[in-house]
């Protein structure tokens, strides 16, 4: 009769437990396609997304303006050094 208990609790067991799941955090990556570098006011330059685990996207061009495109152009009106920074997220 014990046994039969044990059986059970041990049956119960399998199928209420679940695998844990592993959640990968996303890691923002970029670079720039064209190098036609130092670019001049009025290029256009093209950036390729290269993120992992992402979804979302947010790109700082570093002059005030922004982006959520997966891979955005932008067109810079003063020179000047940018740093330019993606922030990505994946929703649930």
């Amino acid at each position: 009769m014990k046994a039969k208990y044990l059986l059970l609790l041990f049956v119960f067991t399998l199928i209420c437990c679940k695998k844990d799941i592993t959640i990968e955090n996303p890691i923002a990556c970029f670079s720039i396609i064209n190098s036609n570098s130092p670019f001049k006011v009025g290029d256009t330059v093209r950036f390729s997304n290269c993120s992992e685990n992402s979804n979302k996207y947010y790109w700082d061009f570093g002059d005030g303006n922004n982006s959520t495109d997966v891979t955005p152009n932008y067109v810079y009106k003063k020179p000047g050094l940018y740093k330019i920074e993606l922030y990505s997220s994946k929703d649930k």
